[in-house]
Formats: structure tokens, C-alpha cells, sequence
């Protein structure tokens, strides 16, 4: 009697097999819903430079696209298979497995160091992208903060009044009603600069709703304009990154040592409905293999090239910063003392025309100037705050505050 060829005893064996197995989960999304969460969002209000951090670190998307980029890397594991043997003339089932490749050496263990190298990298990148995301809400608050405490020059003289009486020149009334309107524009300005940098923040906190917030100014939470000892500079996540990118190099090397040599899979030979269990084996042998290690040996080298690289951009970066950061203050300062003397003589000199009706032309010519200083005192206090910031950023600050 022939010996049955059924595979319904090894039928058992399967739901043990998937249960390992991830099942798919739809999850359809129409723009609309995007917009209806983005706005559900409310910030607390006043908002504080700590509780936007807060804020941020929960909400903005990049973190999130990062930190689930992070989870997805570190779960990327090299799988291994059972092999298996049938055919329909021999009553009989072939089940191998690598041993090395189970307990996850040889060269799966290998792939699974590069997996772990490129968890460690997505890390680094998440860190990086908070570093980078806090100092940019420092940047916020430091240049609202410099614009609370600004505003355009206001003149009340009647230019129109003067000109009918006949007790100024065409070419003053023509000077001062531009000083008229750049004082109205720059009070624009100063309006406009204050809803971008809302709009700015609103950006980096992962919100879209227009509602406007009372910014608290910042406290000593924000640090010194000066740079880092060397060892905070070691600490940038950006320098991070790339040391975690040659940690994948050096995994990627030593894997694609292990694939040129062979590996083995072993395993029992099974009779299908009769007795008598037998050993079988595969070899897997590489020929000429070397090259894909000889192209990693190479990338590392890259790798440790582009280390380099980074470390010196880094210092370039901070020395940068300082020279940005000094003149960028001088300037602030610079144009604090002009905009507040012209702002001073325009005032006095407006003053006057109650009494001395021929200063007219000399009004128009100081509230030219104050409107002048005033908006250029306005973008140097912006760029002076930003400056501060971004020094201290390049210097490693706040490294404490950025770990995964």
C-alpha cells in the first residue's frame, strides 16, 4: 500500500508560525481631517518659553515623523526562515533552519548590528531636531520680546495746516508728509513683525489656529551670548548624527565581511505518513564576494572623512556665530542711541512750532531721521536677539534638553 503524501500533519504548525505576524490596519485620511486637528490645538495663554517647548515637543509633526522613523529602524530586524523541501515523487518533507542565523549571530547578527546602528542614528536625528526646534522657539520669544519694547515715532503736527498759511516750503511739506506716512508704515511694520513671529511660532509648535497669544517674556532659562567649553561642543546632536552614520559604515563593513563566508542550514527530513526521521543539509558558499566589503571598507573611510568634516563645520559655525552675534549687538546698540536722539530732536523740534512757526522745515527734516532710525533700530534689535540665540545654539545650548 502506498505511503500517504498529505501535508494536513504539519497543518498545526502554521497558526504557530503566524503569530508573530503583523496584521494590516487601514487607516485612510482626507486633508479635511488634517485641517480640523491642526486647529483643534490650544496653546495656553499667556504662553511661557518653557511651556512652549513643552508644546512643541508634543506636537510638532517632524518629531513625530522623526520618532516614529526612530521606532520603525530600531524594529527592522533581519528575519530568518525555516526552509523547506517537498516533491510530489518523494513522500518526504525537508524543514532546515540556520542555527547562527536563530540565535541571531553569523551574519544575521551582522545585519541586526546595522539595524541597531541606524536606530541609533534616527535617535541621533530626533535629538537633533529638537535641539534645532527649541532653539528657534528661543529665537521667537527673544526677538518678541525686543519688539514689545519698541514703537514708531507718532507726530501730531498739521503739514496741511502749515502749507495753507503759507509757512512752509514745498519741499518741506513734502518732507514731512513722507515722515507722516513711513511713521504710519513703520507702525505697520512693527504689527507685522509681531503676527509673523506668531505665525512663526504657531509653524513650530504644529498648529494652525490664528487666535493670537500673549508671549511672557523670557527669563534666565535663556543663555549668555558667549560660546561652550569644547566638551558642550562634543555634545551637539548634530556632531551626533554623523558619528552615528560612521557607526553604520563600521556595521555595514563587518556585514558585509560575514556574507562571504558560507553559512549552513541543517534540519530533519520527515517521512510523510510513515516512520523514520533522517538528517539533511544546505550550504550556502559566496564566490567572489570580497568587492561588497572592499565598497564598505571605502565607506567608512568616507564616513570617518565626513566626521571630520562636521566637527570643523561646527567650530566654523560657532566662531561665525560669536563675530555675527558682537556686531549684531554693537549695531543694536548703535541704533538705539540714534533712533532715541532723533527721536528726542524730532520731538523738540516739533515742540517749537507752537511757538516759532519758521522751524518747519527743520521738523520735517528730524522727523525724517526718527522715522529712519527708528526702523532701522527695529531690524537690528530683531537680528541682535535672533543673533543671541543662535550663538548660544552653536555653542551646544540645550543639549540637556534635547535627549530622546
Amino acid at each position: 500500500m502506498p505511503r500517504s503524501r498529505s501535508l494536513l500533519p504539519f497543518a498545526p504548525w502554521l497558526p504557530l508560525l503566524m503569530t508573530a505576524c503583523v496584521g494590516y490596519d487601514a487607516q485612510p485620511i482626507e486633508l479635511i481631517d488634517i485641517a480640523r486637528q491642526v486647529r483643534t490645538f490650544e496653546l495656553p495663554n499667556p504662553l511661557a518659553f518653557a511651556d512652549a517647548v513643552l508644546f512643541a515637543l508634543q506636537h510638532n509633526p517632524q518629531l513625530q515623523s522623526l520618532a516614529a522613523q526612530a521606532r520603525a529602524a530600531g524594529a527592522d530586524i533581519a528575519a530568518t526562515e525555516i526552509q523547506g523541501q517537498w516533491s510530489s515523487d518523494v513522500s518526504r518533507m525537508a524543514l532546515m533552519v540556520d542555527p547562527v542565523a536563530l540565535l541571531r549571530l553569523g551574519q544575521r547578527g551582522a545585519a541586526i548590528d546595522v539595524t541597531r546602528a541606524r536606530e541609533a542614528e534616527a535617535l541621533a536625528a530626533l535629538a537633533n531636531a529638537r535641539w534645532r526646534l527649541i532653539g528657534r522657539i528661543a529665537e521667537v520669544f527673544a526677538a518678541h520680546s525686543e519688539l514689545a519694547g519698541l514703537q514708531a515715532p507718532r507726530f501730531a503736527a498739521d503739514v496741511d495746516a502749515f502749507a495753507n498759511a503759507g509757512l512752509a516750503s514745498a519741499n518741506a511739506v513734502a518732507q514731512a508728509k513722507a515722515a507722516l506716512a513711513g511713521a504710519a508704515a513703520e507702525q505697520h511694520a512693527l504689527a507685522a513683525e509681531r503676527t509673523a513671529l506668531q505665525a512663526e511660532l504657531r509653524q513650530l509648535l504644529g498648529i494652525a489656529r490664528p487666535d493670537p497669544v500673549v508671549l511672557i517674556p523670557p527669563d534666565t532659562s535663556f543663555p549668555d551670548a558667549a560660546p561652550a567649553s569644547e566638551a558642550t561642543l562634543l555634545q551637539r546632536p548634530d556632531l551626533a548624527i554623523t558619528h552615528a552614520r560612521y557607526r553604520i559604515a563600521e556595521a555595514e563593513f563587518a556585514r558585509a565581511c560575514a556574507d562571504q563566508y558560507p553559512s549552513l542550514q541543517i534540519g530533519p527530513d520527515l517521512p510523510l505518513g510513515a516512520s523514520g526521521i533522517e538528517g539533511m543539509a544546505w550550504f550556502r558558499i559566496p564566490l567572489d564576494a570580497a568587492g561588497p566589503a572592499h565598497a564598505a571598507r571605502e565607506r567608512r573611510i568616507a564616513a570617518r572623512a565626513n566626521l571630520v568634516e562636521a566637527f570643523v563645520a561646527a567650530n566654523a559655525e560657532v566662531t561665525t556665530a560669536q563675530l555675527a552675534a558682537n556686531a549684531a549687538q554693537f549695531r543694536r546698540a548703535a541704533t538705539a542711541h540714534a533712533a532715541a536722539a532723533s527721536a528726542h530732536a524730532a520731538a523738540s523740534a516739533e515742540a517749537a512750532l507752537a511757538v516759532e512757526a519758521d522751524v518747519f522745515e527743520r521738523f520735517a527734516e528730524r522727523a525724517t531721521m526718527a522715522v529712519r532710525d527708528a526702523a532701522e533700530h527695529r531690524i537690528a534689535a530683531v537680528v541682535a536677539a535672533r543673533a543671541r540665540i543662535r550663538l548660544a545654539t552653536s555653542a551646544g545650548w540645550p543639549v540637556t534638553a534635547v535627549q530622546p
